[in-house]
């Protein structure tokens, strides 16, 4: 008997594996079920060409497994399965059977992590005792490879719609529909880390493939966005950068990326006489703001000119942080630089 389990219950490096396995082995089948006495016994990856039951221990859940592995080990080889056992970095030895184990190197929360993939076809490949072919090798993971179809594993693993679920997204409206499919915001839940293809309101057209948010809605610790500097200017300012989307690069106040779009919103903070003081994220905006940004070179042009206002340079002062009493004791003392006021 062959099942098929909702995806939502396996992991996304579950899914990962089994996406390149099936395009080296197109039979293979995930979450295969067969009978065994008066039970069905569930294998995460089956390869009937090579009768080999493939399981992906991960550290999480297999950590207090040690028995029922070891027993389903048996279990699979007494019914003629060949065993791969691929486990994370920290789990305990099992005991001897007909078959192999892949133990998994360390691999931090950031770090790339698709070397696995690699091994196990490589793996695989010995096992059937063939050379990797230009055939096989082309199916082996990179940054390119990864990026453009992680997509389509993440679309593999949530295939029905959930709630709560991303719609509720800050910065749902830059979401591709057509760039991002078969991937779609309401099929991926709430928190989760999903790849995204991305278009800003300035055409801006980024790639991030972890892509994880803040939300919107009822739950007072959801609303935590509509105090964030990033998330009141703009979603993607700290994201936009091509370094940063690709993953090259962590993010930092010296790699924010300004355009007409986020100019335009602190210009109108400026004018309705606000200040994003006390919103989180506030001291990396304000360090960006006075030490690399080109609009905070234009807000110290303006406080300087004797054509802008009283009262626009005082806001100006104000958004910048500085409480307006505190800005006219300055204005008294004849300071003028803007950046020497913090």
């Amino acid at each position: 008997m062959n099942t098929e389990k909702n995806k939502n219950g396996t992991s996304l490096v579950e899914q990962s594996l089994f996406y390149f396995i099936k395009k080296f082995f197109p039979d293979a089948v995930n979450r295969y079920c067969f009978r065994c006495l008066k039970h069905y016994v569930e294998i995460d990856i089956y390869i009937p060409s090579l009768n080999m039951a493939v399981e992906y221990d991960g550290s999480y859940w297999h950590k207090s497994k040690v028995d029922s592995d070891n027993k389903k080990n048996v279990i699979l080889n007494e019914n003629g399965f060949s065993v791969l056992r691929i486990r994370e970095f920290g789990l305990p030895a099992l005991e001897k059977f007909n078959g192999d184990v892949i133990n998994l190197p360390y691999i931090k929360i950031n770090e790339k992590n698709y070397d696995y993939i690699n091994t196990t076809l490589v793996y695989i490949s010995k096992q059937i005792g063939e050379p990797l072919s230009s055939e096989i090798k082309k199916f082996f993971v990179d940054d390119t490879v990864y990026t453009e179809t992680l997509r389509e594993i993440y679309a593999l693993r949530y295939s029905f719609e959930v709630f709560p679920n991303l719609t509720s997204m800050c910065g749902i409206e830059f979401w591709s529909d057509e760039l991002s499919a078969p991937l779609k915001p309401q099929n991926i839940e709430k928190y989760t880390w999903v790849p995204a293809h991305l278009v800003c309101s300035e055409g801006r057209d980024m790639i991030l493939p972890r892509y994880r948010r803040c939300f919107r809605s009822e739950n007072e610790e959801d609303k935590q966005c509509d105090k964030c500097v990033f998330d009141v200017l703009c979603p993607l300012m700290r994201f936009c950068n091509d370094k940063i989307s690709q993953g090259e690069k962590e993010f930092s106040d010296e790699v924010l990326v300004e355009c007409k779009y986020v100019e335009n919103i602190i210009w109108q903070f400026i004018d309705e006489g606000k200040s994003l003081k006390g919103y989180s994220g506030f001291t990396t905006f304000h360090t960006w703001l006075t030490k690399s940004s080109t609009i905070g070179k234009k807000l110290l042009k303006a406080y300087t000119s004797s054509r802008t206002s009283k009262k626009v340079k005082e806001n100006i002062v104000f958004f910048m942080g500085l409480q307006k009493e505190t800005y006219r004791e300055y204005l008294k003392m004849g300071v003028f630089d803007i950046y020497s006021l913090f």
